[in-house]
């Protein structure tokens, strides 16, 4: 009956731990979609700027190069 009692509770332990682990690669993800979605942001932002400023971006490198 002891031995029972004490596989069950080691049994519980295991899934709470593995509920422990789950939850922290849960946060990981999370964490990760966070960077991707401000990664994808800033390029949104880039490329508007250079969408903008192409043509003074253009004369501006010329001037640097002297052509």
């Amino acid at each position: 009956m002891k031995e029972m009692k004490s596989m069950a509770v080691k049994k519980a332990l295991k899934i709470g731990e593995n509920k422990k682990t789950w939850q922290k690669k849960a946060i990981v993800v999370e964490d990760l979609g966070k960077i991707v979605l401000a990664a994808i942001f800033l390029l949104v932002i880039a490329a508007l700027i250079f969408l903008f400023f192409r043509e003074k971006m253009i004369e501006l490198g010329k001037n640097i190069l002297g052509l």
